[in-house]
């Protein structure tokens, strides 16, 4: 039995089962691009029927440690990519099971417990075995300073707790400014791939949404395309293969008489 391999065909089937991936790839980076302003991290949704959020793929992540932190009684926090952790006498506990995001960091402050995630600012409140959010955004880092918590996001915001609540503050943002700022002349490879992919190569940190909207666009735009033009050329073949009715005679506008019997033949003399 021989084998046909009709490069045209497998290039078109190919580029149809491609054109999904690409298209997702596309509409969720120009999403995560401006996952701020249309508040993508405070909108929940049902993943349960996606493979990479089941048990075995949830459990990697649970053993990603991101934020230690020690309490007065010796036990030791545990702040990984799918919520917090204590662990004390050799007893691992989830610490506030209603809360399963990425913890990165914890302060204690007149004997509340304070977390830094990547959706917000969270307090525990051991009543009721739960985290309860105080700030939105995506925090990275979070301690002590004297009779006050500093919390900074991931843009430099900073913000205070003192005994009048959390306030917008930025002790350090003085600093930074008057700090010289100097043109990067040498990266690692693998640091230059990664802008070079982000688009932070060509744009910048600040401006990089506009390269991750171009290509994003793009690929949904190739995608819809492609899916478009093999739905047309699927059609026409169907169109040619198709039965074609066969032609009929042409019409001459000359008639031929039509003998009765009756006529007598006509002979020259």
């Amino acid at each position: 039995m021989k084998l046909r391999f009709n490069a045209r065909q497998w290039h078109s089937w190919i580029s149809l089962i491609l054109a999904v991936p690409m298209f997702l790839v596309g509409i969720t980076a120009v999403l995560l691009a401006h996952d701020k302003s249309l508040g993508l991290k405070d909108r929940p949704v049902s993943v349960g029927w996606l493979p990479g959020y089941s048990e075995l793929a949830i459990r990697y992540e649970q053993q990603s440690v991101r934020a230690l932190h020690v309490q007065a009684d010796g036990a030791l926090l545990l702040g990984t990519k799918q919520g917090v952790y204590r662990l004390k006498s050799e007893q691992l506990q989830p610490l506030g099971a209603n809360y399963q995001g990425e913890m990165r960091a914890f302060a204690e402050w007149q004997g509340q417990l304070f977390g830094a995630a990547k959706d917000g600012i969270w307090r525990y409140e051991p009543g009721g075995d739960q985290w309860k959010r105080q700030l939105k955004g995506d925090f990275h880092a979070l301690t002590l300073n004297g009779g006050e918590v500093l919390a900074s996001d991931k843009d430099g915001q900073g913000y205070r707790l003192d005994s009048r609540g959390w306030q917008a503050a930025t002790p350090w943002q003085q600093g930074m400014a008057a700090l010289p700022v100097q043109a990067v002349e040498q990266v690692t490879l693998g640091k230059l791939v990664k802008d070079i992919h982000t688009g932070k190569a060509f744009t910048g940190a600040r401006y990089e949404w506009v390269f991750i909207d171009v290509v994003g666009f793009v690929l949904v735009f190739l995608s819809l395309t492609g899916v478009f033009l093999w739905w047309r050329n699927q059609r026409r073949q169907q169109q040619l293969q198709q039965p074609r009715p066969e032609p009929k005679p042409e019409k001459t506008g000359i008639t031929e008489p039509v003998l009765t019997g009756t006529e007598q033949p006509l002979h020259d003399h």
